[in-house]
C-alpha cells in the first residue's frame, strides 16, 4: 500500500523532484515572466500532466496538490 502524503511541503518536494528544468525554462519564456512582462515573477517547475496524474494517484490526495499548483 502506498503512503499518503499529508503536508504541503512533502507534496511540493515531490512535484519539484519530478519536474523538468528544460520544460520549466520553456514555459518561462512562453508565458513572458521577465521583469515588465505580463507574467513577471511567475515560476514553473516543468511538470507534465501525465506525471502530475500519476503523482495524484500515488499520493491519494488530489486536492492539496491542485491547490499548491494554482497558488
Amino acid at each position: 500500500m502506498k503512503s499518503k502524503l499529508k503536508s504541503a511541503a512533502q507534496i511540493t518536494q515531490l512535484l519539484v523532484k519530478n519536474g523538468d528544468k528544460r520544460k520549466a525554462l520553456g514555459c518561462q519564456r512562453f508565458f513572458k515572466t521577465a521583469p515588465g512582462e505580463y507574467a513577471e515573477g511567475d515560476q514553473f517547475i516543468g511538470i507534465t500532466m501525465p506525471i502530475l496524474r500519476s503523482l495524484l494517484k500515488e499520493t491519494k490526495s488530489g486536492l492539496p496538490v491542485v491547490i499548491s499548483i494554482v497558488v
